[in-house]
């Protein structure tokens, strides 16, 4: 797959260009197949690949929170506060 950005060309699984990183195409979030750049439905599955800005766009429920740790390290450590949170961890 050529990338719209640079111009190299990837292998066709990638979904970020080797080169400059670039998006290479829309992954479908229903059944996560690679379309091409500019697609607006999932050449699979017909979904729509349209932006979370689109009305029509479908939003995935969040997943809750695994249970928080009381301690670890086989209780060496005890958690007293969490002191931030991001979009990956809890700290």
């Amino acid at each position: 797959m050529r990338c719209p950005n640079c111009g190299h060309e990837n292998r066709e699984d990638a979904i970020f260009c080797d080169q400059c990183a670039a998006e290479l195409g829309a992954v479908c979030p229903s059944c996560q197949t690679q379309n091409e750049p500019g697609a607006r439905f999932c050449r699979q599955c017909r979904e729509s690949l349209e932006t979370a800005s689109s009305p029509l766009a479908h939003t995935r429920t969040p997943t809750p929170a695994p249970a928080l740790p009381a301690s670890f390290a086989s209780g060496r450590y005890e958690v007293r506060r969490f002191i931030g949170e991001g979009g990956m961890k809890r700290v």
